[in-house]
């Protein structure tokens, strides 16, 4: 269907209009009344068929708007809708929710592999665009039910070396959220703006436990004054980038609170302690 609606505005606009125009141009020499005006033609015009007529629904995601214009992605969004506002931390809950996802992306990804055998068009493009933002719309989703799922466990750990762990696991699915695809723009969107400032931000957390432990546990005094530094440096930067971020940033004064209350200062005395009594 989109590349007959492709086809039809490609012929439409090289072969209906010219002549259209060359009518117009014979009448007027002619004498005589013009026809009505020139018909106007969007290659994005959305199809009248029945199933069009639906009301939609319009997500927004990286300043696009992505529509849920088929049945199926309807069927599971609604399934999706309905799982969202589970707990937390019950893992069944949470496993059914990954489910769901996983299987839209798998009807994303063979609707976009349907487009790619279609000829190309802008009708054809438009869609290849939309399923390219759904499926990182749809890997943002996922994401975000892990790294949530995972910053959990930290509720249940007072070790540093287990929350170094955890912090480096959410570092690392933090940093994929920058490879999701996105608009054809060049600049910055502010959706890559907030995951760099949520990468600093765990990047200090996951350093300044990374200090405590080679305080306690190694001893080694001279490597966790220079992780402390750095971390200390990096929970400058996240809190600026943070609070340089549009206001729409999920957690942003929660993350403030956190990087401002953390007891860096505790960690600089107790090493500072260590040192004078060591030397």
């Amino acid at each position: 269907r989109l590349e007959r609606q492709d086809l039809f505005l490609t012929r439409a606009d090289t072969v209906l209009k010219p002549l259209f125009r060359y009518c117009q141009y014979e009448l007027q020499q002619a004498g005589q009344p013009l026809l009505v005006e020139e018909p106007r033609l969007d290659s994005s015009s959305k199809s009248t068929s029945k199933e069009d007529d639906t009301t939609n629904t319009t997500i927004q995601f990286r300043g696009q708007d992505l529509e849920l214009d088929s049945k199926e992605l309807r069927v599971l969004w609604l399934k999706w809708e309905s799982l969202a506002s589970g707990n937390d931390g019950d893992e069944t809950a949470f496993l059914n929710r990954l489910s769901v996802l996983d299987d839209a992306l798998e009807l994303v990804q063979a609707q976009f592999q349907t487009l790619e055998q279609a000829q190309a068009g802008p009708a054809v493009q438009a869609k290849r665009q939309q399923n390219r933002l759904w499926k990182g719309y749809l890997q943002w989703l996922k994401t975000k039910q892990v790294m949530d799922h995972t910053s959990n466990l930290l509720q249940n750990i007072t070790g540093h070396a287990e929350r170094v762990h955890i912090y480096d696991a959410l570092l690392q699915h933090a940093k994929s959220l920058l490879l999701l695809p996105r608009p054809d723009q060049d600049e910055d969107d502010e959706f890559a703006l907030q995951a760099q400032a949520n990468i600093l931000r765990l990047r200090a957390l996951k350093t300044y436990h990374m200090a405590w432990h080679y305080y306690q546990e190694s001893k080694n005094y001279k490597a966790a004054w220079t992780l402390l530094q750095h971390s200390t440096t990096l929970c400058k930067r996240a809190a600026e980038e943070i609070a340089a971020c549009d206001e729409d940033m999920p957690h942003s004064q929660e993350y403030l609170e956190q990087l401002d209350s953390l007891p860096l200062a505790s960690l600089q005395v107790a090493l500072q302690a260590a040192w004078h009594w060591q030397g």
